[in-house]
């Protein structure tokens, strides 16, 4: 996908309205504050446009955790556990190669999501990720499994007195039903195509990928 930076910019102001859709949470989507004048980059620079999420008013819950490979991200709640203090964070990734004239490439673009009562102790279990696939040999979209936790780790308070081990964390990310439905006409399943991508495409895939995996969390992983 190759938008102009002005195009971006409106990308991501509707990227915003559908995660408030979802969460019920007013997050914004902008590059690092040390980053300026993305706007500027030219074909021939390394750097790339950079994007996560970021806070846009005191009453939306943010908070910060720790990337696979280290890098710290910022981090909203999507679910709680009823009966417990674990919850399940998520986190925006962006990147965008410049072209030149103000003109981008996407190259990647991920959820990521983590599981744990604070963010900075969460551990990054599922990334839904599409890439450019002259970056990324891969199927796009795609899935990842970040974190398998150990047998015995439960969820939701304490063990329940005997059972065959179903209440574990394991045992309920085993349960989770992670969908892949062939194209992108569906506004209730995040999809499984090839590029080329398009602004609608991308739009349905940032919303359904967050609203599916809070479905599948809340029910299969939290129980409710």
């Amino acid at each position: 996908m190759e938008l102009r930076a002005r195009r971006i910019k409106s990308l991501h102001r509707a990227l915003s309205a559908r995660a408030h859709e979802t969460l019920g949470k007013t997050v914004g989507i902008d590059t690092p504050k040390e980053v300026v004048k993305w706007e500027g980059l030219v074909p021939q620079s390394e750097d790339l446009a950079v994007f996560e999420f970021r806070t846009l008013d005191q009453q939306t819950i943010t908070d910060v955790a720790q990337r696979e490979w280290g890098q710290k991200c910022l981090v909203v709640p999507v679910a709680q556990h009823p009966q417990g203090d674990d919850r399940l964070w998520a986190a925006w990734y962006e990147e965008w190669k410049a072209l030149g004239r103000s003109r981008f490439r996407l190259r990647a673009a991920s959820w990521t999501f983590f599981l744990g009562p604070m963010a900075a102790n969460a551990r990054p279990v599922l990334r839904a990720d599409w890439d450019d696939p002259g970056a990324e040999d891969a199927g796009q979209p795609h899935w990842h499994v970040h974190h398998v936790p150990p047998p015995d780790q439960r969820i939701g308070g304490s063990a329940a007195e005997g059972g065959d081990g179903a209440g574990t964390l394991s045992a309920r990310l085993g349960g989770l039903h992670l969908s892949m439905c062939v194209g992108l006409d569906s506004d209730s399943l995040p999809g499984c195509i090839q590029p080329p991508l398009n602004q609608q495409q991308f739009l349905r895939w940032f919303s359904t990928t967050l609203w599916h995996v809070r479905m599948e969390v809340t029910r299969r992983l939290f129980g409710t």
